[in-house]
């Protein structure tokens, strides 16, 4: 399978790509922030322009906020907010079009807490 990773920290990206790419797939990184939609949708389109399609979308940064929820300051809240959620908004948003053309699967991770 051709790889795209996308992460916001330079020197992970880095490294990941650097141990998938050993394992012979084409792989390439780029720089993303998650909450910002304007760099998801410049990930998605190095996607395309490196592969064509796309296939399958991991949609799946999530941060979290340390200390109990009465502690966990306003900025915090926003942060986990805009990558928890509006990160996965970004993606559905920027590659759903796509997905749903070549017919292929998206996930993310955010799933209901209640038992089934």
């Amino acid at each position: 399978m051709n790889v795209v990773l996308a992460d916001i920290e330079a020197a992970a990206l880095d490294r990941a790509v650097g141990s998938l790419a050993k394992f012979g797939s084409r792989v390439r990184g780029i720089q993303c922030d998650v909450a910002d939609s304007d760099s998801v949708e410049r990930a998605a389109k190095a996607a395309f322009d490196g592969f064509g399609k796309v296939h399958v979308v991991c949609n799946n940064a999530g941060v979290a906020a340390g200390g109990g929820i009465d502690h966990i300051s306003i900025d915090n809240w926003r942060w986990v907010v805009d990558v928890n959620l509006m990160g996965v908004v970004h993606g559905i948003r920027s590659f759903l079009p796509h997905i749903r053309a070549t017919g292929k699967a998206a996930t993310s991770s955010i799933r209901p807490r209640w038992p089934a």
